[in-house]
């Protein structure tokens, strides 16, 4: 059992590596569909053992299956899935979700090389709401390992893209005007 979930863990952080790009999201959908089966049995199996059920193993698995679910579901149709609809227990969903601003982060980079600063700022938006919905969640380490941290570092990523795309936004603006003075006869 210990190796299927290490394959399965290998298996979904592969999904994250993949380009969220048009011609890579149906083979993103594809697999994110297998590990929805995956995490269907995984829990059928951990629910007869209880010293599996809520070990950092099985939550560490879960939540990149939640981190890959979610940043997909965003991607294609704007929409985050609940811990109910991806049928997760609430500690990996919202470990995942707040691994989520990071995958963000590298969208709206990726955003950033085609100069598309309106699709950068919207992910920077997206960023935002996760975090301000994290961060009120004031719970125990016992409770919700490695959240605090997680909800800290989202933090401190979202001001950073912020300074940058705010930068870079003032860098296509004196472009553009440059262009236009370059044009004038």
């Amino acid at each position: 059992m210990i190796q299927e979930i290490h394959e399965y863990k290998v298996r979904v952080k592969a999904i994250g590596k993949l380009e969220l790009l048009p011609p890579k999201l149906r083979e993103a959908g594809k697999e994110l569909s297998r590990c929805k089966d995956l995490v269907g049995k995984l829990n059928k199996v951990i629910d007869k053992h209880d010293d599996l059920k809520y070990s950092g193993l099985i939550y560490n698995a879960i939540s990149e299956y939640v981190e890959a679910s979610i940043l997909y579901s965003l991607v294609t149709n704007n929409h985050i899935p609940s811990c109910k609809e991806l049928n997760v227990h609430h500690t990996p969903y919202v470990q995942g979700l707040a691994d989520v601003i990071g995958e963000l982060k590298r969208l709206a980079l990726n955003s950033l090389m085609y100069e598309d600063i309106i699709k950068a700022f919207y992910y920077l938006e997206l960023m935002d709401t996760i975090y301000n919905n994290l961060r009120v969640l004031n719970y125990p380490e016992p409770l919700l390992p490695g959240v605090r941290h997680k909800v800290d570092v989202g933090k401190k990523v979202i001001e950073d893209l912020r300074s940058l795309l705010i930068d870079m936004k003032n860098r296509l603006e004196l472009k553009k005007e440059i262009s236009k003075l370059i044009k004038k006869p």
